[in-house]
């Protein structure tokens, strides 16, 4: 290999991931409650209804800023219209927006004396409204500067903003909503809803200045919701250059990735699916055939005939659904089987090693333009208030799909990271938690493990939430992973809040339980998300499979991330799974080589390593990644285990994690199967259920390499017992202390929320390795809203310590003293 090369593909690895080596630790979890409800800031009820007991986060609407949309929708009429509203100033004189913002000062201060820590308004930086014709709406205020610069704006841009905007390979419009969306209650023709660009300089500006402005009001803080850039406009291709040749030397750019100069480079629309469908002269006449003229309207905004900018007011999310039926149909002939993958593998461009690395790049760059403008955003606030933070929304992962499509929109949780160096990043999910049937789970540790190991909380809001057994049980989900159980408005009162209390008592009076605990797991499940930047989904496939069968197995586990291949960082791990990790850098094969060459076991699930990280083949592998012999995986000293599939690690899976997700959020299984295989499935839930059948329980290669790892069995519980539990280890770097989270995910998830109550579980036989201890510990117990456990059967077989837990109700901790 050229040494350009080299260096490259090692620039390459240091770039997808923060810089920090000390092991990630946990935080003290915290409570965070949203709500969008107007009124409350003139109405200042929220501070007497929480004083004493409020949420640590109080996430409010976007009507509380000072030029929120309530403002924004007084001044679309250009000001002759009142708002309408109970909040929001009244007017846009200079008397109205002091007024209202010393109406938003006391609100927050009294909000902070009521004992909430971080207050933070809600701001969209995909949104722009108004109409740049009508001059409405942020036109308004744009024409009209000079009378708003006074509240920090800074100087007037000399661009209008309808060049601030995302645009499409070709400069036209282009937009994340419908064009027509309902931003508002009231749609009228003079709002539209208009996505800037996030590489835009004007917009960067603009937003800075917005964050300087609620640091002012009071605010700790901004939610940034969207952070999406799937951007063309000629600001972000003149970033991408800029970024490009950061990364690359003029060599390696035309070497690679086929750039004769400088100039030529440009972002890689030709991998992008919708840009592949527009290719096609029967694109737009499919759509045309798909919505009939009466429907056109709402979707595309013309009654006409559909060109380039009519499908481009449909928006982006919407057109990426198309665009994969589109494709499934023309190319495919409607086969379903396709994966996600396969639809965009199939694209000609990208069939080359160059056209997978130019859209890769492409996907990076987006993400590194969110990460560096939640940067700036909230390097503007701390102009005002040191502690001033951002939490960014990345969305959804639950899903597979969902966490692959979001690598096109911008989303990369480390670049998010390694860019605004953020504490908390939010998601967002759509189902509730709790048990389908009985093993089959539904349940958000992996962006919660994610989230961990790139070093912030997680804080997560599950839309559909059950009674408040489910709302205990997602405190303690958030709790045990090192995250944050959000309440929407619709759970702010009544049980929920109450349970909301019961875990805020808890975390303060047990905050020593909790802060600087590093993950004690000795077992790595390999979770790279570059892979998804060059599609690979069989790599999330694998990991999410791995990932459940670990979880029912009751042995504790880390995702190990991109930062973390480092010899030092792989030390601490008996053993490593790699399932479908297909581009690797040679230095990082070396690191895994090293690892096995000092003792580890890793465990290999084909295919592996078939490409570098400039997307070429790599022909051969070197040893020992090449061989299947047994002796390999059999040496006492580590070795390599090499499966050739998926289905080979796991012979008899169970259920598939993405079934029983469906079937946990439809309450039946007719949502998760198709109608033939529905009576196959209900059978074994039902064999399951009657006699205890534990096909999970069948010969596994990778749990038998675990237990030779380790000697014996690496399980905290026995499976069997505890197929509705999950666990987290985590040690104190310092002391030494163990503390084991058990989070009782036993809240049945059919028939109505308010009979889903929490099922207890009894007389669980905890076993942990516990070495340099001559005599049993005095093991400590602590469950919110309950007395402490008194822990039973307490006995130390060499470095075996076993307990026995009388009753597990939503979440435990039990700690073992060092």
């Amino acid at each position: 290999m050229k040494p350009a090369m080299t260096l490259l593909l090692q620039l390459v690895l240091l770039a997808a991931s923060p810089s920090a080596t000390a092991q990630p630790s946990l935080k003290v979890p915290y409570t965070y409650t949203i709500d969008y409800t107007e009124g409350y800031v003139r109405g200042a009820t929220l501070a007497r209804e929480w004083k004493g007991e409020a949420p640590k986060l109080f996430h409010g609407g976007a009507s509380m800023r000072t030029l929120g949309p309530t403002f924004m929708a007084y001044i679309q009429t250009g000001g002759s219209q009142p708002t309408g509203t109970s909040d929001g100033p009244h007017s846009e004189d200079a008397r109205g927006l002091a007024d209202w913002r010393e109406q938003v000062r006391l609100f927050n201060r009294n909000l902070h004396e009521a004992g909430v820590r971080w207050i933070i308004p809600y701001y969209c930086n995909q949104t722009i409204f108004g109409d740049p014709e009508r001059r409405t709406g942020f036109w308004h205020l744009y024409d009209n500067w000079e009378v708003f610069e006074p509240l920090g704006l800074g100087p007037k841009p000399e661009r209008d903003p309808i060049l601030w905007m995302q645009r499409d390979p070709c400069g036209r419009l282009c937009f994340n909503y419908e064009y027509n969306v309902l931003l508002m209650r009231k749609q009228t023709d003079s709002i539209r809803r208009y996505a800037p660009c996030l590489s835009d300089p004007d917009w960067i500006r603009y937003s800075e200045a917005e964050a300087r402005i609620a640091a002012s009001d009071g605010f700790d803080g901004l939610f940034i919701d969207n952070c999406i850039q799937h951007s063309y406009s000629p600001s972000a291709q003149d970033a991408f250059r800029e970024w490009l040749g950061k990364r690359y030397s003029t060599e390696a750019q035309r070497d690679l990735l086929g750039f004769d100069s400088t100039s030529d480079v440009r972002l890689y629309h030709e991998g992008d699916i919708i840009e592949w469908a527009f290719t096609f002269k029967e694109w737009t006449a499919w759509l045309e055939a798909k919505y009939p003229t009466v429907d056109r309207p709402l979707y595309f905004d013309t009654f006409g005939p559909l060109d380039a900018t009519a499908v481009n007011a449909a928006g982006w999310g919407m057109l990426v659904g198309l665009a994969e039926e589109f494709i499934r149909e023309k190319v495919f002939e409607g086969d379903p089987s396709i994966t996600w993958e396969g639809l965009r593998m199939a694209n000609p461009a990208l069939a080359t090693p160059e056209g997978k690395l130019r859209w890769a790049e492409t996907k990076r760059f987006w993400a590194d333009s969110v990460g560096e403008w939640l940067a700036k955003v909230q390097s503007a606030g701390r102009d005002i208030n040191p502690d001033f933070f951002v939490v960014p929304n990345w969305g959804l992962m639950q899903r597979i799909i969902g966490a692959m499509g979001r690598a096109e929109s911008g989303k990369d949780v480390a670049r998010f990271r390694a860019g605004g160096m953020i504490d908390t990043i939010f998601f967002e999910e759509g189902s509730d938690l709790g048990q389908a049937a009985p093993g089959v789970l539904s349940h958000y540790s992996i962006p919660f493990k994610l989230g961990f190991q790139n070093g912030f909380s997680v804080a997560m809001l599950a839309y559909d939430k059950g009674g408040p057994d489910s709302t205990a049980l997602q405190h303690a989900e958030a709790a045990a992973f090192g995250g944050v159980c959000v309440l929407h408005k619709s759970h702010v009162h009544g049980p929920h809040h109450d349970i909301q209390r019961r875990y805020q008592r808890f975390f303060d009076e047990h905050e020593e339980w909790y802060q600087g605990y590093e993950s004690a797991a000795q077992v790595g499940l390999l979770f790279l998300w570059e892979q998804v930047h060059f599609n690979n989904q069989a790599h999330l496939e694998g990991a999410y499979e791995i990932h459940e069968m670990l979880g029912r197995r009751q042995i504790p586990f880390d995702l190990v991330i991109e930062e973390n291949l480092d010899r030092s960082r792989l030390s601490r791990y008996k053993v490593l799974v790699a399932p479908g990790v297909r581009y690797l850098s040679d230095s990082q094969l070396q690191v895994l080589r090293d690892y096995v060459e000092e003792g580890g076991r890793l465990i290999l699930i084909m295919p592996f390593a078939d490409f570098d990280l400039a997307a070429r083949p790599r022909h051969e592998l070197p040893e020992p990644f090449n061989s299947t012999q047994k002796d390999k995986a059999d040496r006492a000293n580590g070795g390599v285990l090499i499966l050739g599939s998926l289905s080979e690690a796991l012979p008899d899976p169970g259920i598939p994690f993405e079934k029983a997700l469906q079937a946990a959020q439809g309450g039946d299984l007719r949502n998760a199967f198709p109608s033939d295989k529905v009576g196959e499935a209900a059978f074994y839930l039902e064999l399951d259920r009657r006699f205890g059948l534990k096909r999970h329980q069948s010969r596994n290669p990778v749990i038998e390499e675990i237990h030779k790892a380790f000697q014996g069995p690496a399980s905290i519980l026995d499976p069997e017992q505890g197929e509705d539990i999950r666990v987290a280890l985590y040690r104190h770097p310092d002391r030494g202390d163990l503390v084991l989270h058990l989070i009782n995910y036993r809240v049945p998830m059919q028939g109505r929320k308010r009979g889903r109550c929490l099922r207890p579980q009894e007389n669980l036989v905890v076993t942990v390795s516990l070495p340099a201890h001559d005599q049993p510990p005095l093991v400590r117990t602590a469950s919110p809203g309950g007395p402490d456990i008194e822990i039973q059967n307490v006995n130390l077989q060499g470095e075996t310590l076993t307990i026995t837990l009388p009753i597990l109700r939503d979440y435990a901790l039990v700690r073992i003293p060092g």
